[in-house]
């Protein structure tokens, strides 16, 4: 089984549970950005991992529970006080679809200012943070992003619809 070394924690975890940093500068910029804003890590050292994986071709690993810290904390900022689930998932719907309404003005400009300090020339446009939520609901939902799921059951309940999946691919043959 593959492993590689977190860019962030520096621990080894397996190559299906980890994610790699886009080369993309505004993605990992704002991935940083929300994980500054969150307390996980200080401004310095989100510049010198910025660095680093802006002078690779391919990127760097991280785990993947940095990943949903970073959409959990985006996830609370955009919801504020909701505390309804039925409300956060028509508040979050709203939010991908309409992108400047619904994103507080004052997180999008602590994270424009947080991308700044790593890269001067960053531009933050809220389509950036409407496809890092939208792919961050697609890939764990929202029960997991609210902490109403921990990842072990979320592994366990894709290894049974995986399985399922695979089953009616069987049979259909």
């Amino acid at each position: 089984m593959t492993r590689h070394i977190c860019i962030i924690c520096n621990k080894r975890c397996q190559k299906a549970k980890s994610r790699r940093s886009s080369v993309a500068p505004h993605r990992l910029g704002l991935m940083l950005a929300l994980l500054v804003h969150s307390g996980k890590i200080d401004i310095e050292k989100s510049k010198s991992i910025y660095q680093c994986c802006r002078q690779t071709r391919k990127g760097k690993h991280f785990c993947e529970i940095h990943f949903i810290e970073t959409a959990q904390t985006l996830v609370g900022e955009l919801c504020g006080g909701i505390t309804d689930y039925m409300e956060i998932q028509l508040h979050l719907d709203i939010c991908m679809t309409r992108n400047s309404d619904s994103i507080p003005v004052e997180l999008f400009d602590r994270l424009q200012q947080y991308m700044r300090m790593l890269d001067e020339s960053f531009i933050l446009e809220e389509k950036e943070i409407t496809r890092l939520l939208n792919e961050a609901l697609s890939r764990y939902g929202l029960a997991m992003l609210l902490g109403k799921e921990d990842i072990s059951t979320m592994y366990k309940r894709k290894r049974r619809l995986e399985g399922k999946v695979r089953n009616k691919l069987i049979c259909f043959y």
